[in-house]
């Protein structure tokens, strides 16, 4: 079966999703514009907030991976990549394959280590450009979701930032960032000096990497010497650098108070937790 998507075809389809959610006009008219592939994948990466924390990224839920498989290089003249990573630029992270498919593990059907995982809590030399996997990680442990449904796994590294709109299993090494705005169903595993930016899902911080946390159902673990900001959301702490909780909607557990901050009602509650 031909899966050709023409130029055109790609564009009406991202007209369709910019007059369906009412798109800026600048963002419209610079898409109105466009000649090229790369053109209006620019448009995209000029008006990246709507295309990734608006409805936008859903309403092309299941046809941007059919895009990237055929306009990749364009993809990546702008600095895009799509469920994969190479150490630099956005990665937007779908959570769904090409074909629109659910991968389990599509880098060899390895887990990495996660939630409730053994781990080495030190810094690692190596934040290579493809996923940045350090060799302080093996691949062997559990992984947050192994219980779970399927998930696609994602590892960045490097410089890159990547934008979670789907539910994926996502793995930060180096000093990539991840985002994650209302992925309900997402996991984000924070390793190295990683930052991540949590408003939705599971998230955990190891070795010494850094999350904001600031969305009221976001449950986050910390390890190591993390840091941990958080303004919403449940904390369980396992070990830390350091922990500063703000407001009622912030709550952690755990029986260490040592380099713990809470403040205008932000709440602790005492439970003897595992240390690993």
């Amino acid at each position: 079966m031909n899966t050709t998507i023409t130029f055109e075809e790609m564009k009406a389809m991202c007209h369709a999703a910019c007059r369906e959610r009412q798109a800026c006009k600048e963002g419209f008219a610079q898409m109105l514009r466009a000649e090229t592939p790369t053109q209006l994948l620019r448009a995209w990466t000029d008006n990246w907030a709507d295309v990734w924390k608006d409805r936008y990224a859903d309403m092309l839920a299941g046809k941007v991976e059919g895009l990237y498989a055929q306009y990749r290089r364009e993809f990546h003249d702008v600095g895009l990549w799509v469920n994969e990573c190479c150490g630099r630029g956005r990665v937007l992270i779908t959570g769904v394959a090409i074909g629109g498919q659910i991968a389990e593990h599509p880098n060899g059907g390895e887990n990495a280590a996660g939630m409730h995982g053994p781990t080495n809590d030190g810094p690692s030399s190596d934040d290579g450009p493809n996923g940045g996997q350090s060799a302080e990680h093996p691949n062997g442990d559990e992984s947050p979701t192994s219980n779970e449904r399927p998930m696609m796994v994602v590892r960045v590294g490097g410089t890159a930032r990547a934008f979670v709109v789907g539910g994926a299993e996502v793995h930060a090494y180096g000093n990539s960032i991840v985002y994650n705005h209302a992925a309900q169903d997402a996991v984000v595993v924070l390793h190295d000096y990683a930052h991540g930016f949590i408003e939705a899902g599971r998230v955990v911080a190891r070795d010494q990497s850094h999350v904001q946390v600031s969305g009221d159902g976001v449950l986050a673990e910390c390890y190591g010497r993390s840091e941990v900001f958080m303004t919403a959301g449940t904390l369980t702490d396992h070990g830390h650098h350091s922990i500063e909780a703000y407001g009622e909607r912030a709550v952690v557990k755990g029986c260490v108070t040592r380099r713990i901050t809470l403040a205008d009602g932000a709440r602790m509650m005492n439970e003897i937790i595992n240390k690993e």
